[in-house]
């Protein structure tokens, strides 16, 4: 399980607020401020939400490894998968309305989202990675690569 000090390391390479975060996993701010100041003993599916909310924006975190649990961000994107700007651009544009939050994070997710389609659609021979996307962000199945839950019926 994720620590105290692994979730506000994570925020902080985020340059995100605890109410961002609480509201991201879909916790009370009391209870992801207790969690991180380690004095309450949080339920696991809590734990479990915390990490996905992180993971979904990019934050990796590293097991205890002899040298203790640490955090780290997603490898940049000159390193991974190159998706074009443009394509990026439309498949935001039409993720973000699935999004019951606003603003950076919410952009940072869906990106993410995007990227982990994209990457799996890559990855898996897809002959059209970009339609296999946007056929997930439509169909709402984009929801199993780190995207918010909202319908958009």
């Amino acid at each position: 399980m994720i620590t105290p000090a692994q979730i506000r390391a994570a925020r902080a390479l985020l340059n995100m607020k605890q109410a961002e975060l609480a509201e991201a996993a879909g916790v009370s701010l009391a209870t992801l401020n207790n969690i991180e100041r380690g004095v309450t003993d949080p339920r696991v599916s809590t734990l479990e939400a915390v990490q996905r909310a992180l993971e979904s924006v990019g934050v990796i975190f590293i097991p205890e490894n002899g040298e203790g649990p640490g955090v780290r961000l997603r490898r940049s994107r000159q390193s991974a998968t190159i998706i074009p700007d443009a394509f990026l651009h439309t498949a935001r544009s039409a993720a973000l309305p699935y999004f019951s939050e606003e603003g950076p994070h919410a952009i940072r997710r869906a990106e993410a989202a995007i990227e982990a389609a994209y990457d799996h659609a890559i990855r898996s021979g897809h002959e059209d990675p970009k339609g296999y996307v946007m056929e997930q962000i439509h169909n709402g199945g984009i929801s199993q690569y780190g995207m918010g839950s909202k319908s958009n019926s």
